[in-house]
């Protein structure tokens, strides 16, 4: 990486990371790629901006950060790899998606945001989170308010 990572999430025996960077391994991959025990491998065309969370739910990939696009796609700071393409969730987040968990089957998101989607999202502890109802890997909205 020739720059810093800010965030690992693991699915099988394959390792995901997130951050700064715009190389992995020597290859290009823009600020996220996946480490599968041999080689490092770019998702698509990576995101335009920092990535600072990522989780995995099942064969998907969610991803949060300061990035605007995903895989040249509008995401607005939260976007899914679903292990071929990125797509955005509703309308993202509307300021910087830091940390992410699934929990129950939701969605949760973290960071330095007002609002999930068009809804609003609660401050606590210095921070804002929200949450998405439903299967993540199934249901396309963004996180909703928590």
């Amino acid at each position: 990486m020739n720059n810093a990572v800010n965030s690992l999430a693991v699915s099988g025996t394959n390792l995901y990371a997130g951050g700064s960077f715009t190389t992995a391994g020597g290859g290009a991959a823009s600020r996220v790629a996946m480490w599968n025990g041999t080689t490092w491998s770019a998702l698509g065309s990576g995101t335009d901006g920092a990535v600072t969370g990522l989780v995995v739910d099942g064969t998907d990939l969610y991803a949060g950060g300061s990035f605007l696009t995903a895989g040249g796609m509008p995401a607005n700071r939260i976007a899914k790899w679903n292990g071929s393409s990125w797509s955005t969730l509703g309308d993202g987040l509307n300021g910087v998606g830091a940390a992410m968990a699934i929990l129950g089957g939701d969605l949760i998101a973290g960071g330095s945001f007002t609002t999930a989607g068009e809804v609003g999202a609660n401050s606590s502890r210095g921070g804002t989170r929200a949450r998405r109802s439903g299967n993540p890997s199934t249901s396309p909205p963004a996180p909703r308010a928590a």
